[in-house]
């Protein structure tokens, strides 16, 4: 587990890389397939836990998210959601608060959005699978997921070819 945060504090990032922070997956999923392109992407499982300036109301979004390289060129997006009575302690929010596990269906359709904006042709062949998220129930929004999104596809890009200082570096400037 990585955990970045910025000078003031303000903003904070938990990684964790092919670990899973909680069991949990929603009974629900949203499954499409679109055109590949050359993309190579890190093989495995990353999570990410962000808590996004404190002043804003979409503060904080958790998503974890695995990508499996099936030699095809096509790129299968799934995505799970649903939410039950499951929370986690927050790596990242103050007093290790607890969050709501699981994604809302809204916040699903955030993430299914982002992945139809994304540029045709910019995703790696393979299975891009949302396995589970999370959510506070004051500081989450559809801005926050599409910018823990943003976080997650340059850390599948780059994780293994940047340190952790520079990943730290990138990943806060993205924030």
């Amino acid at each position: 587990m990585l955990l970045f945060e910025s000078d003031n504090g303000y903003k904070k990032v938990c990684i964790w890389k092919d670990e899973i922070p909680f069991k949990y997956a929603g009974r629900n999923t949203l499954h499409y397939s679109v055109d590949a392109g050359d993309t190579n992407w890190y093989i495995g499982t990353i999570t990410i836990e962000v808590k996004l300036n404190p002043r804003h109301i979409s503060n904080y979004a958790m998503i974890c998210m695995k990508y499996t390289d099936n030699q095809i060129n096509r790129t299968d997006i799934i995505i799970n959601f649903g939410r039950e009575n499951h929370s986690f302690k927050s790596q990242v929010l103050p007093f290790n608060k607890a969050v709501c596990v699981g994604l809302d269906k809204e916040f699903a359709d955030a993430i299914d959005e982002f992945f139809k904006e994304y540029p045709l042709g910019k995703l790696p062949g393979g299975t891009i699978e949302i396995l589970c998220g999370g959510c506070d129930e004051v500081g989450s929004s559809n801005v926050a997921f599409k910018k823990v999104m943003k976080i997650l596809m340059f850390a599948f890009c780059h994780i293994d070819e940047l340190s952790d200082d520079e990943l730290q570096y990138e990943i806060l400037k993205i924030m």
